[in-house]
């Protein structure tokens, strides 16, 4: 954790006045694609001219980039008592605390210092760099355990004055929030006056926490806030202003990490690349979901060759290249399976990596005409390729599994079929395959006979698809874990490997409830005619599929009776 002086005001860095001159002679952002000639040669002008004018006043310096500048600018005027000063301070240390792995999720780090305001201002903790957990729980010690300074007046438009630093320090944030927060009120002129030279140095947005009666909101509305986004939070007293930090910090941190999230990639299968005799090439395959959060349409993936690490390990995709055209352009909120089908054309493909390296590497999305939308990085961990290996691309899990309600319990069940490649890569031949659930889930097939299946031993590089149901109790959604064993004749153990699916949440839609097939939110003697009606048309339906096997037939009969009478 670094703890940096504030430079002059009257000196920030180039990169910041740039900023400034855009603001200044286009507004908050600079169109792209849409400007005619005469638009995009009157900003030139303005610009060249805004630098020319102020650039003698700005030096060079060396900044430290980072996704979020906080200045905090807290009040410490005589109407707040000792007793209230500490509930305040140990309010904005539990929010950030609270926040601390949200902090350390952001990729440069975020910036952060303490002003308090009387009547005058003075800066109380300078700019702080926090990446870790450690260095936040660090700083919010500082915060909870700061000897309060004396007091004086109600003076905000100096605390707004002095966090002016926000645009001159060492750090050049993506994102600067001033956050002020107080009790009290003060002639407006001058605030306002602050805040609106605030905007013009660059800061995105001014936040207000208001402490007291709904006037004092009122004044913070009126004449603190400010910029895109602003709001103000109200506390009614010192004992609510813990909850109403936390709140203010979600939308400040929160929000703001949200925002750097510009696209997705999940990936929970990475496989030996086999060749035609099932032995191991040395490669690796690797497939996943990417998905896109940018407003920009993509058209192609891209893997930089300079990004991949470590040294020696080279990236393409199947067909050989570093280049992935789509189908169909990806939009905002579209995802795409990378390497979804087993022939490979279309999935990424990991040579001169070893057994337990991690391997790291971007992929990129680009629009039309090369525009980069957007970036993710990656890292995985190659999987030893002497044992075995479950390919689940042969199954479509978004089809595979529905959501059931327990009439007696209550709980949410997900219920489904999951079918895989299995394949032995142990170099003897195995005769079974055992999986056990890490968790809660239950299969109702756990144990598979390969050489019924198969019509003899599994030998080495042979495969065979294995079928199960899976029943997983209330459900969070996400990656599930669990074991897959195969062992030799006499049911010794050859070797295990940990496999994870992704299971979709019963959160997110109506769970279905077992037996109450005319859908009236019961189950009853309404439903037994319906009941009758499917198994005798041999129709299916998955309400009436009281024993879960896949189908409706007479041994439904039995289960749905003592769905009825419980």
């Amino acid at each position: 954790m670094h703890f940096l002086k504030p430079g002059l005001s009257h000196f920030p860095n180039c990169l910041k006045l740039f900023r400034v001159a855009r603001k200044q002679c286009f507004g908050s952002r600079v169109p792209k694609g849409s400007q005619t000639w005469n638009q995009a040669k009157s900003y030139a002008i303005c610009l060249l001219a805004f630098l020319t004018v102020f650039g003698a006043d700005f030096v060079i310096a060396q900044t430290t980039p980072v996704n979020l500048e906080l200045s905090l600018v807290v009040d410490n005027s005589g109407s707040i008592s000792n007793q209230e000063f500490d509930l305040q301070m140990v309010g904005y240390a539990n929010g950030f605390r609270t926040f601390r792995s949200e902090i350390a999720s952001f990729p440069n780090g975020m910036a952060v210092n303490l002003i308090f305001f009387d009547s005058v201002a003075t800066e109380a903790i300078q700019w702080t760099h926090l990446t870790t957990e450690a260095e936040v729980d660090l700083f919010a010690d500082a915060l909870e355990f700061f000897v309060r300074l004396p007091t004086g007046g109600t003076n905000i438009a100096a605390g707004m004055m002095e966090a002016h630093s926000i645009v001159s320090n060492n750090f050049d944030g993506e994102v600067l929030i001033v956050d002020v927060s107080g009790d009290g009120t003060q002639n407006p002129a001058p605030v306002q006056a602050e805040r609106d030279s605030l905007l013009a140095s660059g800061v995105d947005r001014i936040n207000g926490l208001a402490i007291g009666p709904a006037a004092i909101s009122d004044f913070y509305s009126d004449n603190v806030i400010g910029g895109t986004d602003a709001f103000v939070i109200a506390a009614t007293d010192f004992d609510a202003f813990e909850q109403a930090i936390l709140d203010k910090l979600q939308q400040e941190i929160g929000d703001t990490l949200d925002d750097l999230v510009e696209c997705t990639f999940e990936s929970n299968n990475i496989l030996c690349d086999l060749d035609a005799m099932g032995q191991p090439t040395g490669d690796y395959i690797v497939n996943g979901v990417f998905t896109n959060l940018q407003d920009i349409p993509g058209t192609h993936f891209l893997l930089p060759p300079d990004a991949v690490s470590p040294a020696g390990v080279e990236l393409c995709f199947g067909s050989g290249d570093q280049v992935l055209q789509l189908p169909a352009p990806l939009n905002n909120g579209d995802s795409f399976e990378i390497g979804a089908d087993t022939s490979n054309e279309e999935a990424i493909i990991i040579k001169n990596a070893m057994p337990g390296e991690e391997v790291c590497f971007r992929i990129v999305l680009l629009g039309n005409n090369g525009v980069e939308c957007c970036t993710v990085e990656v890292c995985f961990e190659m999987p030893p390729c002497d044992c075995l290996q479950v390919d689940r691309r042969l199954d479509d899990l978004g089809d595979a599994f529905f959501c059931l309600v327990d009439p007696t319990t209550g709980d949410i069940t997900l219920n489904g079929s999951y079918t895989f490649q299995l394949t032995n890569l142990f170099g003897q031949d195995v005769h079974h395959c055992f999986l056990a659930p890490l968790g809660d889930n239950i299969f109702t097939t756990d144990f598979f006979d390969l050489v019924a299946i198969n019509s003899g031993p599994l030998g080495q590089g042979q495969s065979v698809l294995l079928s199960t149901n899976i029943l997983a109790i209330n459900p969070p959604g996400g990656n599930v874990e669990f074991l897959v064993t195969i062992h030799n004749e006499d049911f010794s153990e050859c070797c295990t490997r940990v496999h994870s699916i992704f299971l979709p949440s019963c959160t997110s839609e109506p769970a279905m409830l077992l037996g109450d097939i005319n859908e009236d939110g019961g189950v009853n003697l309404l439903d037994v005619q319906p009941f009758v009606d499917l198994i005798t048309n041999g129709q299916f339906d998955e309400k009436a599929d009281t024993n879960m096997d896949g189908s409706v037939n007479l041994l439904d009969i039995g289960p749905f009776i003592d769905i009825l009478n419980p």
